[in-house]
């Protein structure tokens, strides 16, 4: 229950992500900043519900897949923190009692962090759905043969890759010029849903290596002489 709760929030995270950063000048800022709010509350919420995790970080062994999950989940906290920074100090342009205005530094910098910020939280969300991507690819379906699961696995990839490239997202995480590119808003949701896939994929790919690499490891420390 209470994993499929962490999923719940990781969803209503991206869809909150994907709301905010197809903001256009029309739409109006105040809804964009209660947007922008929910967003913090909702990974607020997502680190309340990991507690546990937090409290194990001292102890135990690194393994290479525990080195893995955990930059990820610093790097997502650190550019949330970066994204929730740079909001407050372009706040005033909403909020009257906010004395910080907008300048182009720290839109720049708002813009970088919620590029980078979505993807990293992207991955995350495929450490949760792993499990689910594990059990679809080993159990036996009559109706779908394993070729053909792993051919849609590897097709659904590839959608997602050139969705990325088609979206120009990887334009805003380096901070490049877009100019006045068309926009719509179908095209926008139906290409972050396939990136969304394409993430939760990359994130499994890089588990499965990961605990490859951990058994292979264990191998030789057992074939090794005390």
């Amino acid at each position: 229950m209470k994993s499929a709760l962490r999923i719940a929030v990781d969803i209503a995270m991206f869809a909150a992500f994907v709301y905010l950063m197809s903001y256009r000048a029309g739409r109006g800022l105040m809804l964009h900043g209660q947007a922008g709010i929910a967003l913090i509350a909702l990974f607020v919420l997502h680190n309340l519900l990991n507690a546990y995790w937090h409290r194990q970080l001292r102890s135990g062994r690194y393994t290479p897949m525990r080195r893995f999950t955990t930059a990820l989940n610093v790097l997502l906290t650190a550019d949330v923190i970066l994204i929730a920074a740079s909001s407050l100090f372009m706040a005033g342009d909403i909020f009257e009692s906010v004395p910080f205005y907008t300048t182009q530094p720290v839109r720049n910098i708002h813009v970088l962090g919620s590029a980078w910020g979505l993807i990293l939280m992207l991955l995350h969300l495929g450490l949760h759905t792993e499990p689910w991507l594990t059990a679809a690819m080993k159990r036996p379906l009559p109706a779908i043969p394993g070729l053909c699961r792993a051919a849609l696995f590897w097709a659904i990839l590839a959608a997602g890759l050139a969705a990325f490239i088609e979206s120009n997202l990887w334009k805003d995480m380096l901070l490049i010029g877009k100019g006045n590119e068309r926009f719509s808003l179908a095209e926008y949701y139906c290409e972050h849903i396939l990136i969304a896939a394409a993430a939760c994929i990359v994130s499994f790919l890089a588990i499965t290596a990961l605990r490859r690499r951990q058994r292979r490891m264990r191998e030789v420390r057992k074939r090794s002489p005390s």
